[in-house]
């Protein structure tokens, strides 16, 4: 049997408590049309109200009795906007006559090993079930008609709910489609609408409101000095390498709390960035007071590629680009007071990483001389969820598995696809321990398969 083989590796990843559900709890999000023309997109209406960026989070409390029992569960009705009168309307948003509006939950995120789920109106168990990172085209009903050709596209149905199975902050990516075929050539008279991502809160989880410095502050201390000759710089930078670490790795079940700016960037049920902050820029109080007028700048010359930079603050919560960061100014002007910007990259990748400065004294006319100095700083890598070589033996396909030694109480799947489209779960294992796990495809495929290895909780 000819065996052809290539591995995916994917992460689905002071302690506050934040009032996250104190946003009005809209009840219904409704879906329209941005006109009644052919090829006119469908829109979600009041989506501004839902989308993450609003500060929208839908509470899901846990359900005690019933058939949500043991999950955390809560509703938005998704509805389509009425054309007709006889349903309400007309509302000038409706789609057009004719049109079928269905949506899909295109993707879900939260935290690693939480599933979030879509239950139909009366079922007992979810009707689509998601684990973080998982996509859908599942297509769910908005409209009630019968999609003929007059037909209002309009729509209301109770009873449908969300469900997660632990606490934490989950997103879901909502799109609405037209499946009619009264459009031209017998297709649809709509375009798909932008996906909205909205959030979802479950339970009363402990939520940071704060990055980790990551480790004891190493001291990048400037001192400047004249010592009866030219201008210049001493630089000291304190032994150690900071090592840029994932929450899900430094701090497995947690996760930001997603009012904060640095959400997106660090939680680990979105981008989830490897992260440090903890070089801290000081003045040497021993420092030679500065010529009248004149100041300090310091300059970043060069960094690794996907070293990010940010300007942190907790209060007022502050994630700014910096040191040329998406094109951001590589030069601060510096206030000559300590600060601890935080560095990050994407997790998957590996280090080391480094980033050259140069501290350049600046003019009384704000420009700067020749007295400058440069220093390097240096970071590390934590290693994350790993895939070692696969391997064959007797038509059995074996793929070794190094899990972080703080991710207590996962089990690992491995997931085969052909296509990256629909996954096949093979083999999953719950290690009593750190060390390598080896999970196993007994009937692998025989052209060709892509693996990966998610946590999931058991």
């Amino acid at each position: 049997m000819k065996l052809t083989f290539s591995s995916l590796l994917v992460l689905s990843g002071a302690l506050f408590v934040l009032p996250l559900a104190s946003h009005a709890q809209h009840g219904h999000l409704n879906a329209g049309a941005a006109g009644q023309s052919q090829d006119d997109a469908l829109i979600w209406a009041n989506g501004a109200d839902f989308i993450a960026s609003s500060g929208y989070v839908k509470a899901l409390p846990l359900a005690e009795t019933g058939r949500f029992a043991g999950y955390y569960e809560g509703g938005i009705t998704l509805t389509a906007l009425p054309l007709t009168a006889e349903n309400g309307g007309p509302d000038a948003q409706a789609a057009a006559a004719g049109s079928f509006e269905q949506f899909a939950i295109v993707k879900a995120a939260g935290p690693i090993g939480g599933r979030f789920g879509f239950w139909e109106s009366g079922s007992t168990t979810p009707t689509l079930s998601m684990l973080p990172g998982d996509i859908s085209g599942q297509l769910f009903p908005l409209s009630e008609g019968d999609g003929s050709p007059e037909s209002d596209p309009y729509g209301h149905i109770h009873g449908r709910r969300f469900t997660t199975t632990k606490p934490g902050v989950y997103t879901a990516w909502f799109k609405a489609f037209d499946t009619s075929v009264n459009g031209a050539n017998a297709g649809p008279i709509h375009t798909s609408s932008e996906a909205l991502p909205i959030r979802f809160l479950a339970g009363e989880p402990t939520l940071l409101d704060q990055v980790p410095m990551g480790g004891g502050m190493v001291h990048v201390n400037i001192q400047y000095a004249e010592h009866g000759a030219e201008p210049h710089f001493h630089i000291h930078v304190d032994e150690g390498v900071p090592v840029l670490t994932p929450l899900a790795i430094s701090q497995p079940d947690q996760q930001f709390a997603p009012a904060m700016p640095w959400f997106e960037d660090l939680d680990p049920s979105l981008r989830g960035w490897a992260f440090n902050r903890q070089y801290g820029f000081l003045l040497d109080p021993t420092s030679e007071p500065l010529p009248e007028g004149h100041s300090i700048a310091i300059r970043q010359l060069s960094a690794s590629p996907h070293l990010q930079v940010y300007t942190y603050r907790q209060n007022p919560a502050t994630w700014d680009l910096m040191f040329g960061t998406a094109g951001s100014s590589d030069t601060l002007a510096w206030n000559l007071m300590m600060f601890h910007p935080a560095y990050a990259a994407p997790a998957d990748t590996t280090g080391p990483f480094t980033a050259t400065y140069e501290v350049i004294l600046m003019d009384a006319a704000g420009q700067p001389t020749s007295f400058r100095e440069q220093f390097t700083l240096n970071w590390n890598v934590a290693p994350g969820l790993s895939l070692g070589a696969l391997t064959v033996e007797s038509d059995m396909i074996h793929v070794p598995v190094s899990a972080p030694a703080t991710w207590t109480g996962y089990s690992y799947r491995l997931e085969r696809t052909g296509d990256f489209k629909t996954w096949t779960v093979v083999d999953e294992h719950t290690p009593a321990g750190p060390g390598i796990i080896d999970l196993h495809d007994d009937a692998p495929s025989p052209n060709h398969g892509i693996y990966r290895v998610r946590p999931s909780t058991p």
